[in-house]
């Protein structure tokens, strides 16, 4: 991805992205976001690189293929079960903090296993090379900026001080490349990355990341809304007292007054919305929460016990 991050970094230049500058760093303000997409596993051939979409080898050489069909059907068999399939794209893209910018700078593919330290791996992976300035990533020398000792004492250490360093913050100082060569080190500053909430990442967001000090996590916005519409459908919630499902505004949706009135909630909301699947758009989500469903629901409290409806089922155990 070091050809994306330089080609990022003269698009910051050009669009004059919000940045943190001083007589030694241009650093732009940037935030790293990762999002997986499901693939369907299976083999495909490419011109470049041979048969494509396993694990490990990634990549399987035309000999290696012309190897494997002199064998039987029942020995090519056995050695695709035995093989990981690629069932997720991973898209990685750097974004200003103003908006300006909004560039992918690498795809990851990957299978669905793996847990922290995977996640770990990957986000090393990427800062290592999104962290570089424009002369590093050019040289495709190391980019060192970050001392501990400084950044702990939130002051210069005796070191950094002889060696001509101003600053303790690491967003305010340059590359040691760039300090013994008198340029100006421009780079992305990563402040932040946001990522979809499922086990893993949560798992690594978690961690007291000592490695990624002034990195902060944050929940994906959409993935995070998604999270609560889901948790409101699955789970029973205690609000005041009260056992609240989100399935609870399907019923009300389908009740007919007795007086013969407009059904509110009928008009509040939509019957997508209230249909428990797992993929669905934010808008959706966001629908459940707006202030007119909220007033349709009914002021008397009603004390039941409530089988929650499985109409709209995928699985048999649901």
């Amino acid at each position: 991805i070091a050809d994306d991050v330089l080609l990022c970094i003269q698009m910051c230049s050009d669009k004059k992205c919000i940045v943190g500058k001083n007589e030694q760093v241009c650093g732009y303000l940037t935030c790293i976001t990762t999002d997986e997409m499901a693939l369907k596993p299976a083999i495909e051939y490419d011109s470049s690189h041979g048969l494509v979409g396993l694990l490990e080898p990634q990549c399987i050489p035309y000999q290696d293929v012309k190897e494997l069909l002199e064998k039987s059907t029942e020995e090519i068999v056995g050695y695709i079960q035995t093989q990981g399939f690629v069932t997720q794209a991973r898209k990685v893209i750097v974004a200003s903090l103003d908006g300006n910018d909004d560039f992918p700078v690498g795809v990851y593919y990957c299978g669905n296993k793996g847990d922290a330290n995977y996640v770990e791996g990957l986000f090393q992976d990427i800062v290592s090379t999104a962290k570089k300035c424009s002369s590093c990533l050019s040289s495709e020398s190391e980019c060192n900026f970050y001392c501990l000792q400084c950044y702990r004492k939130k002051s210069l250490c005796d070191h950094c001080a002889v060696v001509g360093y101003t600053n303790w913050n690491p967003l305010l100082r340059p590359c040691k490349s760039c300090l013994e060569l008198h340029v100006i080190c421009y780079r992305l500053s990563n402040v932040c990355w946001t990522t979809d909430c499922d086990s893993k990442q949560n798992g690594f967001m978690l961690r007291d990341n000592e490695r990624y000090p002034y990195q902060v996590p944050i929940p994906d916005c959409p993935h995070n809304i998604k999270s609560v519409r889901s948790a409101e459908f699955w789970y029973w919630i205690d609000v005041d007292g009260y056992l609240v499902d989100a399935r609870l505004l399907l019923l009300l949706r389908r009740h007919e007054p007795n007086d013969g009135s407009r059904n509110k909630m009928r008009e509040c909301v939509s019957l997508k919305a209230l249909r428990n699947k797992g993929k669905m758009d934010v808008e959706t989500a966001v629908e459940l929460h707006r202030k007119d469903v909220q007033e349709a629901i009914p002021d008397k409290k009603v004390a039941a016990t409530l089988v929650t409806e499985l109409e709209f089922k995928f699985w048999k155990r649901n």
